[in-house]
Parts: C-alpha cells; sequence; structure tokens
C-alpha cells in the first residue's frame, strides 16, 4: 500500500478489448513523438481502466493510454490531458505475459482484502516498464495500481 502522488499526462482514449490496445498506444506515440514528449529514458507510459471487464463487454470497454508530462501540454484531436488523482493505492510489480493481466489483477484485489483495505473510486491503472518486444520471453513489466481506503 503507497501513497501516490498526483500525475499529470496526455492520453488517447481506447474503445474495445484491453489486448488491442497496440494501435492506440502508436496514435499516442505518434503524436507525442514530434513534441518532444516521447523520452527514451524515465518515460511513463500507463492505461487508467474506466471499465470493468468482469461486467463490460470487450468491445465496449474504455481506458486511456497516457504518457506522463511535465506541467501542461496543448493537445489537439484525439489527445488530451488527464490528471491521475494523488492517493493511497495498492500496488503490485508484475512480469507477465498478455495471458497473466488478469491472474495479476485478481491477485491484487485478494491483497487489498487481505491487508485489511477495500478498493475505491478513482483511477485504476497500469504502468508499463518495458517494452515487451525488448523482453526475451515477451514479457510485460508492469505496475498494478488500485486505489483503497482502509476497510
Amino acid at each position: 500500500i503507497q501513497d501516490r502522488p498526483e500525475i499529470r499526462a496526455i492520453y488517447c482514449r481506447h474503445k474495445g478489448a484491453f489486448n488491442q490496445m497496440g494501435r492506440t498506444i502508436g496514435k499516442l506515440m505518434q503524436w507525442a513523438w514530434p513534441r518532444g514528449l516521447v523520452k527514451p529514458e524515465g518515460m511513463e507510459l500507463l492505461a487508467v481502466y474506466h471499465d470493468d471487464p468482469a461486467i463490460t463487454p470487450a468491445e465496449t470497454l474504455i481506458s486511456d493510454i497516457c504518457l506522463a508530462v511535465d506541467g501542461a501540454v496543448k493537445t489537439t484531436g484525439e489527445i488530451g490531458n488527464i490528471t491521475i488523482k494523488a492517493g493511497k493505492y495498492a500496488v503490485g510489480h508484475f512480469e507477465i505475459s498478455m495471458e497473466e493481466f488478469p491472474a495479476a489483477w485478481n491477485a491484487m484485489f485478494r491483497l487489498v482484502i487481505q491487508k485489511g483495505f477495500k478498493t475505491t473510486e478513482g483511477d485504476y491503472h497500469e504502468f508499463y516498464r518495458n517494452d515487451p518486444k525488448s523482453h526475451p520471453q515477451q514479457k510485460h513489466i508492469v505496475d498494478i495500481c488500485i486505489p483503497v481506503v482502509p476497510a
């Protein structure tokens, strides 16, 4: 359980299955690259989830693919600004394949309960810590962040 700071970011909205976000990531990077916002070191790419895949059909899931930025950025077209709220989060670090994401999220929800917390309204998100194409086993290194309050 961690107290996390506010994060300012730019985003591109994705509608559809979570495992189909590659095109949306590409759109965000294509917009951000020529504006000098993509940094080889220290870049923070994340996704904020607005729907629960247990109750929302995959084709209508809404998520925001985000790139953390320093300060205000004037956005255009499909790119917007978002602020991820500061607060208390359950944070789990994983090295997983695409198929293991649901199990990792389920493990995090169980951990929240075991630690005496409950989930709350807020910005459920993932930080992507690598490019899985560069991983020897094509795995994602990711931090899953769930907003919590004491139970």
